[in-house]
């Protein structure tokens, strides 16, 4: 009765559940139709067994590489993404997901 994407935990220590959370991303090469990442970006994220569209709550910060120095720039609260960027993100489901917290289990 165990189906693809179940997860089995005790009774007495579930694992949370979640719809918005923050995720390190790397965007390589984004479509030619969406240049940019931005606040309200739609697209499908997979992980293991899931594959759904997402919505890109808020852009928290962003690493890139300044072409002219070549040197890597970290900005916080961008108003965009490009592509080849580093960026921390908050991500919102559509359904419930099972995610423990990074500090509990790397």
């Amino acid at each position: 009765m165990i189906q693809k994407g179940d997860i089995i935990c005790p009774r007495e220590n579930t694992s949370p559940v979640t719809m918005l959370f923050e995720a390190e991303i790397e965007t390589y090469e984004l479509l030619e139709t969406k240049m940019i990442m931005c606040k309200g970006y739609s697209c499908v994220m997979h992980c293991h067994t899931y594959a759904d569209d997402i919505i890109i709550k808020d852009l928290l910060s962003v690493e890139e590489k300044n072409l002219a120095t070549g040197a890597t720039e970290t900005k916080d609260c961008p108003k965009f993404i490009r592509s080849f960027s580093k960026a921390k993100v908050r991500i919102s489901t559509k359904v419930p997901l099972a995610c423990e917290k990074f500090e509990v289990l790397p």
